[in-house]
């Protein structure tokens, strides 16, 4: 009887082994597995954790060798993460230094399998089983586009050049890693002091290595989120999963998350310095107006006057180069001018933001009991604290800028402390024709003409810039990236009696 029981249950043993062989790991059991977290990382929009088995569930069974294998389709799974590009490497490494590099194009029988022997490890039917790299410790997508969208790269760039722009994928190779001191802990034992110290794994890379040169002179980083650093010390660049970060070099605390862009050299002025110079001007009982040339870049006030599309702002007390802010678009930028902020700190970083977070240049003339006026086309772009001319095309010639220039001249003898003056075409002719191109000037040329007349009409200080510039597209023109055509503009000053 006893032995006929266990036969019983040998059977049954042999059965259900059959069937966990076959169906693979029940959920139940597969909780209590050890899964370490896998992520794919590089040039994909959205970072992929994996930290469970959830993947393989609509995943296909595959035999290898005689075992049935659950797993999860390798291209399907880069997929999921918005890769920057359809032209890429992937990147296989595992724990003990072993990598992969496959075509994103032949995935077609590469898979992700799990199993407790090997861990994360990779199946690639098409090819050599060298590349079956066991314990994976993670997967990078790697762009093999070099003109890819300076949105998901950074951009390093001086006045005049774009220097260089790279993705987190292309860096990939290049970065070191490093212990980053995170602190110490300490616990009392059986009266005893007992000390760890923890640290990070960082991959970093300095910046004088990616241009591959020894940099002297200060730098000003740029965050997408708007926020500015401005420093004398290089520091490096970390390798953050699909972005990177800024680390100062000393303490190795990040100082920019997601860092957009690292200006060179930088210009001394912003457009953020028509805050401060307003306030100063006006708090001295001087009268300002401030005119904004939508879309002039800085390179294109130097085209301008080079081949004499422009005579009058050519001469003035003060003319030199400032910075934008990140994203160079017109929202943005006004809010940089108008709160003397970044866009980190007014709150607004693109065109869905239209209400700055802190007080405007209006606010501060209200406060002083003087008077303000603004005129704009015809939308109202930002909300400030007074409600701006807005100037139809009354003449039907496909331009407001006419009539945004007589409205301010209609108004300029009427006792305002603060005039700011909001020009557009320059900005559509860019985008239709191009940043250089002929229409393009014949709009500045005529602009250069309105600012002679306000200037000369208005009894006291005139500033002249710009929101953003704009850089060469194979349709036009556009902006709103970080390249030295969209990020610097002219800063002109005419002094009262010029």
């Amino acid at each position: 009887m006893k032995r006929s029981i266990w036969i019983i249950i040998t059977v049954f043993a042999l059965m259900a082994g059959l069937a966990i062989g076959v169906f693979g790991v029940p959920k139940m059991v597969q909780d209590r597995v050890f899964v370490p977290e896998l992520k794919v990382i590089g040039d994909i929009r959205n970072v992929i954790n994996i930290s469970d088995l959830d993947i393989f569930e609509d995943g296909p069974m595959l035999n290898i060798e005689g075992d049935t294998i659950k797993a999860s389709p390798l291209r399907q799974l880069i997929d999921s993460g918005e890769p920057f590009s359809q032209q890429n490497s992937v990147i296989i490494v595992g724990h003990d230094g072993s990598v992969a590099e496959l075509d994103y194009d032949d995935l077609a029988k590469s898979y992700l399998a799990f199993n407790s022997e090997h861990g994360w490890h990779s199946i690639n039917l098409n090819h050599p089983v060298s590349t079956k790299i066991k314990r994976i410790k993670e997967i990078a997508v790697i762009s093999k586009v070099t003109d890819i969208d300076y949105e998901y790269g950074l951009s390093i760039i001086t006045t005049g050049e774009n220097l260089l722009n790279i993705t987190p994928g292309q860096a990939y190779g290049r970065m070191t890693e490093y212990l980053n001191p995170e602190g110490n802990v300490s616990m009392e034992k059986d009266g005893s002091q007992h000390k760890a110290f923890i640290y990070s794994k960082k991959k970093v890379i300095r910046i004088e290595e990616l241009l591959d040169y020894d940099i002297e002179e200060n730098i000003v980083l740029m965050g997408r989120d708007g926020n500015i650093v401005y420093t004398g010390n290089i520091g490096s660049v970390e390798l953050d999963d699909n972005h990177f970060n800024y680390n100062d070099g000393l303490s190795g605390d990040r100082e920019i998350i997601d860092l957009a862009g690292i200006m060179m050299d930088p210009p001394g002025a912003s457009i953020m310095n028509v805050y401060n110079d307003c306030i100063y001007y006006t708090g001295l009982d001087e009268k300002v107006m401030v005119i904004i040339l939508d879309g002039f870049g800085n390179h294109q006030y130097e085209y301008a006057y080079a081949n004499n599309y422009i005579d009058f702002m050519r001469d003035a007390s003060s003319i030199t180069t400032a910075s934008s802010v990140i994203k160079p678009v017109t929202n943005s930028g006004l809010a940089a001018m108008f709160t003397g902020k970044p866009p980190a700190e007014n709150g607004v970083h693109n065109h869905d933001n239209r209400q700055p977070l802190v007080p405007t240049i209006f606010a501060s003339i209200i406060h002083d009991n003087k008077k303000a006026l603004y005129v704009e086309g015809d939308i109202q772009i930002l909300k400030t604290e007074i409600d701006p001319v807005l100037n139809i095309d009354r003449n039907n010639d496909g331009y407001t800028d006419d009539d945004i220039f007589e409205c301010s001249m209609e108004n300029i003898d009427s006792g305002f402390d603060l005039m700011v003056v909001h020009f557009h075409s320059i900005d559509d002719m860019g985008h239709d024709f191009g940043d250089t191109a002929a229409e393009t000037m014949d709009r500045v040329k005529i602009l250069d003409s309105y600012v002679e007349e306000l200037v000369l009409a208005w009894d006291g200080y005139v500033i002249v810039t710009a929101d953003h510039g704009m850089h060469p597209t194979p349709d036009g023109g556009s902006h709103g990236e970080f390249c030295y055509e969209d990020m610097f503009v002219p800063y002109i000053v005419f002094s009262p009696g010029q």
